[in-house]
């Protein structure tokens, strides 16, 4: 079969360069199925965001090791402070310091082990969750009265026990509006690629 001249005033250097019909099918093919906002400049924003939650997921383990190691400290030193009941709970002191402790160190377990990004936020978001609404309920009861969370290692700190309340209560609130964007993202990330499947 002869082939065929290109057309005139086509230029023969931008006709050889044009892609084949199956090379341009599959670069269709690679473009269809490359994730949204990897390809380009996008990448770098998509690589600093994942390690963004990495950082987070990371962090709140951190933060959970160290809340619970000042609790069981704080159990093992003779104070009368931690026979007395909790205003909200009506539970010693020393009985929501073993029990958060132990929920603490759990968490930070299943952080550090967890391969499931959506798994690791749900594991934060319960925990946090649970922190912010006991703060918002003793608020509620007395905002005057601070949260013995960490027991007698917060009066060690250089810090009064508002400002320490105040502290603890952001750190809890980090994780808790952290682990709900996290779901969130992972949530709409399910749904647009829903939406991009074929329906047939």
């Amino acid at each position: 079969m002869l082939a065929r001249a290109p057309a005139p005033g086509m230029n023969v250097t931008t006709f050889r360069h044009l892609p084949r019909h199956g090379q341009l099918s599959h670069h269709k093919f690679k473009a269809r199925t490359r994730p949204a906002g990897i390809a380009g400049s996008s990448g770098t924003s998509w690589r600093c965001m994942a390690r963004s939650w990495k950082f987070f997921i990371a962090s709140s383990a951190v933060i959970l090791i160290l809340t619970a190691a000042a609790k069981l400290f704080s159990l093992l030193q003779p104070d009368a402070i931690l026979n007395y009941a909790d205003p909200l709970l009506n539970v010693t002191n020393r009985r929501i310091l073993q029990f958060t402790s132990l929920l603490e160190i759990s968490g930070a377990i299943v952080l550090l082990m967890a391969s499931r990004q959506a798994f690791s936020f749900l594991v934060i978001w319960t925990i946090s969750a649970q922190f912010v609404l006991y703060r918002v309920l003793l608020w509620q009861l007395d905002p005057a009265a601070p949260c013995a969370c960490l027991g007698r290692v917060g009066s060690w700190l250089p810090i009064s026990e508002r400002g320490l309340s105040l502290i603890l209560g952001g750190i809890a609130l980090y994780m808790f509006l952290g682990s709900s964007l996290g779901l969130l993202r992972l949530y709409l990330n399910r749904v647009r690629t829903v939406s991009r499947e074929p329906v047939f």
